[in-house]
């Protein structure tokens, strides 16, 4: 159950939910202003946090971890091959590369070298 306020025994924030049934475009600063009038004095971040719900609780599980990579290889990524996105066919066309020069060691040698001359 909502505690009274300070105010004379009036819930500030019942009071803001009252005026916006019956204003629901009122901005915060409107909130305010109409509510002093009735002798009610709140803040305009009251009104705000009232208003725009930023006060709700959350439904769920919380945040948890967050995305990270989901949905690509490890290596896959912009900091790897210059930003390009691996798919099938350049893995296909790799790994006939490969094949060509030895093996994949051979490859990897190859590729090493090839970035020291850049």
């Amino acid at each position: 159950m909502a505690r009274k306020g300070r105010s004379g025994g009036v819930n500030k924030s019942q009071a803001v939910r009252d005026y916006l049934a019956s204003n629901p475009t009122a901005g915060p600063n409107a909130i305010r202003e109409a509510l002093k009038g009735k002798g009610i004095d709140i803040s305009t971040s009251l009104a705000s946090v009232i208003k725009y719900g930023s006060g709700k609780k959350k439904g769920g599980r919380g945040r948890g971890r967050g995305r990270g990579r989901v949905g690509r290889p490890p290596g896959s990524g912009a900091r790897r091959g210059g930003g390009a996105r691996l798919d099938i066919n350049a893995l296909v066309e790799a790994k006939k590369l490969a094949e060509r020069m030895g093996g994949i060691e051979a490859a990897r040698s190859a590729l090493d070298l090839l970035a020291k001359l850049s």
